[in-house]
């Protein structure tokens, strides 16, 4: 199966938009916890989905021996239409898109109305209110 992963989209879209993720540099967190081999793999995407009963991630990785440097993966990117071929890797039984979430050292996801970004409207926020 081939599929690109484009942006992220749930069922209806309602609210869409970006994220970031700072991995821990001293670590190989995220390949632990998904048994993958940090020697052997280098991952380049995430995916997190979820809904109410249930949710996961998947990790998306290359071959090291096909290379992991900028240069290498830009010519496999040019060599395949633009799209890096990637391997899929599931998150072990039991584990879920929270655990992944656990293991960087700082990650943000924004979101607004999917109506607004339709219309490329940004928010600014004015003023705050905790509980």
């Amino acid at each position: 199966m081939t599929e690109r992963l484009g942006t992220a989209r749930a069922q209806y879209n309602d609210f869409r938009g970006t994220a970031a993720f700072d991995e821990n540099p001293a670590t190989n967190a995220v390949c632990e916890l998904a048994g993958i081999d940090p020697s052997q793999w280098h991952v380049l995407g995430i995916e997190l989905w979820g809904g109410y009963e249930d949710n996961g991630a998947w990790l998306l990785a290359v071959r090291r021996t096909i290379g992991a440097d900028p240069e290498s993966l830009r010519r496999l990117a040019e060599a395949n239409d633009g799209a890096i071929p990637v391997t899929r890797f599931s998150l072990p039984y039991g584990r879920s898109g929270a655990d992944l979430l656990s293991v960087f050292k700082r990650w943000n996801v924004k979101a607004i109305r999917g109506s607004l970004s339709d219309r490329n409207i940004d928010l600014k926020v004015t003023d705050t209110v905790e509980h």
